[in-house]
């Protein structure tokens, strides 16, 4: 019986996916496509939609300030700005 990480490994292996980075014993690999649900896009196009280029928001989610927005959204924002700045940081290391 293979361990839950090995089954990962032994999948992301034969879909030719790479390892993208390990902290401790956690290996992280990049994501396909496929996994990403109808869902997420859906988040993504919501925040692209309302952020500009630096994830700074320019148009509301719903009617009144940053505080009032959903918890939902404003998580879905600070992971697609933390997203952006790293691989603007990994885009200047090459």
């Amino acid at each position: 019986m293979l361990l839950k990480s090995e089954r990962v490994a032994k999948h992301t292996h034969e879909l030719g996916k790479n390892q993208v980075k390990k902290a401790g014993p956690v290996i992280f690999y990049e994501c396909p496509l496929s996994y990403i649900t109808a869902k997420t896009w859906q988040l993504l196009q919501v925040v692209n939609d309302t952020t500009d280029g630096d994830c700074n928001i320019m148009i509301a989610y719903t009617d009144g300030p940053y505080l009032t927005q959903p918890d939902w959204y404003k998580e879905a924002v600070r992971i697609v700005r933390g997203a952006r700045a790293e691989y603007r940081a990994e885009k200047l290391k090459k």
